[in-house]
C-alpha cells in the first residue's frame, strides 16, 4: 500500500467517517474512496484539498 493510501485511510478514520462519508463530503462515489484506500487509483489533487479543506 502506497503512502497515500494509507494517508486516506488514516485521515479518514481521525475524523471518525465512513467510506460513504467522506465520498459525499469530497463528491465522489464510495467505490472510488475505497479505491484509493486499496491503491487501486489515486485522488486528484482537488479531491486532496476537499479533503482536508
Amino acid at each position: 500500500m502506497s503512502e497515500l493510501a494509507k494517508q486516506i485511510n488514516k485521515y479518514r478514520q481521525l475524523k471518525d467517517l465512513t467510506m460513504k462519508e467522506l465520498a459525499e463530503k469530497i463528491g465522489v462515489a464510495e467505490g472510488t474512496v475505497s479505491y484509493w484506500e486499496a491503491d487501486k487509483s489515486s485522488p486528484r489533487m482537488d479531491k486532496i484539498e476537499k479533503m482536508v479543506g
